[in-house]
């Protein structure tokens, strides 16, 4: 609502907030992200993809 709000509006602005939303959606879901948000905030999940990393693949 907010985007399209802007593109109407202003479109030079609306351009940088579609860039800025696709380069923090990439980054959200790109591996490196997730992998920081496993390793550093969840130790659980740390532990787990550890785990995890350590067995071996079953196919």
């Amino acid at each position: 609502m907010i985007i399209i709000k802007f593109w109407v509006i202003r479109r030079k602005n609306a351009n940088i907030i579609l860039n800025l939303t696709k380069l923090f959606y990439f980054w959200f879901t790109s591996d490196a992200f997730f992998n920081h948000r496993i390793n550093f905030s969840h130790p659980q999940m740390k532990k787990a993809r550890y785990l995890a990393d350590s067995a071996p693949e079953s196919y």
